[in-house]
């Protein structure tokens, strides 16, 4: 298997891949290393889904380790979300270590499933007993942009 991997990193012409020595885990990492270097202030954006939970992980590793805890992470909750995303954010937003930007504003979007509804308005006030879920405490939930 060792030897798999040595003939793995080396470089193939035939198809341009090169392979490195430095691991996926070790080189995400340093790249998120470099951006607590580079900036004063460090957010992570975050969705729900597995690819922005393993970031926030990552971020969470590097912001404990340089002492730049607690880590902030914003989500723009859209109302219409999966029960499993909804609680993957509460999970991160509640986390210990976290400081919270969970956005449940009123705003509106461009409705691509409608021929005849033009906008999905996402927390409308007046509309609340339909809303798909409800809002949590410690969401922000004034739009003062009024976007």
């Amino acid at each position: 298997m060792q030897q798999f991997l040595e003939n793995k990193r080396k470089v193939r012409n035939n198809n341009l891949k090169m392979y490195k020595k430095q691991n996926v885990w070790d080189a995400a990492l340093e790249r998120i290393r470099w951006i607590y270097s580079e900036f004063p202030s460090v957010s992570v954006s975050v969705s729900g889904g597995k690819d922005s939970t393993v970031i926030f992980n990552l971020c969470l590793i590097v912001a404990r380790e340089l002492n730049r805890l607690p880590l902030k992470i914003k989500f723009i909750d859209q109302e219409a979300e999966w029960q499993a995303t909804v609680d993957q954010i509460r999970y991160m937003m509640y986390h210990p270590d976290v400081n919270p930007f969970w956005y449940q504003v009123p705003f509106k979007l461009f409705n691509a499933t409608s021929s005849t509804e033009h906008w999905l308005y996402c927390w409308e006030p007046s509309r609340e007993a339909d809303w798909v879920h409800p809002k949590d405490p410690i969401a922000i939930t004034d739009n003062i942009y009024n976007v």
